[in-house]
């Protein structure tokens, strides 16, 4: 009973973190698209006041080329990294995922990267382009797992033992191949 609660609980401190860094990306993702947004206001206002926009565009376009030539991989990554979030998916605050053979537990999800932990508590900080391109394995998303492990036994144990080590492993539910 104490389990389940604790269990209860912290899935919903991970649900608030997922629901807190949502926010936090959103919020991110806002300003950009307003920012965006009041650039392109700027135009329609001087059209609307007579201005002449394609003169103020050839003006500008030096000032816009010099932009996309310092923030356009800036861009591209926001691009890919929001496909990566709301698109893929991949993980939650809380989940428990593999990364090649790095085990790790989610801390925190931002727009650009995400903060994870070891098994032995270090945090590490990976690009969510990175993880794009990762194959990511989601263990809490997985359901029931299995692990594989030898039990050797010296060549003279007797056939006593290995028979009750055998029911030992079948009591618990283990598939025992080879013996």
């Amino acid at each position: 009973m104490k389990n389940g609660v604790q269990q209860i609980y912290r899935e919903r401190q991970n649900l608030a973190r997922s629901l807190r860094d949502s926010n936090t990306i959103i919020g991110t993702l806002d300003k950009v698209v307003t920012g965006a947004l009041i650039f392109a206001l700027i135009f329609v206002y001087l059209f609307i006041f007579g201005a002449n926009v394609a003169q103020v565009l050839l003006s500008m376009s030096s000032i816009v080329l010099s932009l996309v030539f310092a923030v356009g991989n800036s861009f591209k990554r926001i691009f890919e990294a929001v496909v990566f979030l709301f698109v893929t998916h991949a993980y939650d605050v809380g989940d428990r995922i593999m990364v090649g053979e790095l085990s790790m537990v989610v801390v925190k999800i931002n727009l650009l990267s995400t903060e994870l932990r070891t098994e032995d508590d270090r945090t590490l900080y990976y690009p969510n382009y990175t993880l794009a391109d990762q194959v990511i394995y989601n263990i809490r998303r997985s359901g029931n797992q299995r692990h594989a492990f030898t039990v050797m036994l010296p060549i003279g144990t007797e056939l006593s033992v290995i028979q009750k080590t055998c029911e030992l492993l079948q009591v618990r539910k283990m598939n025992i191949i080879g013996v």
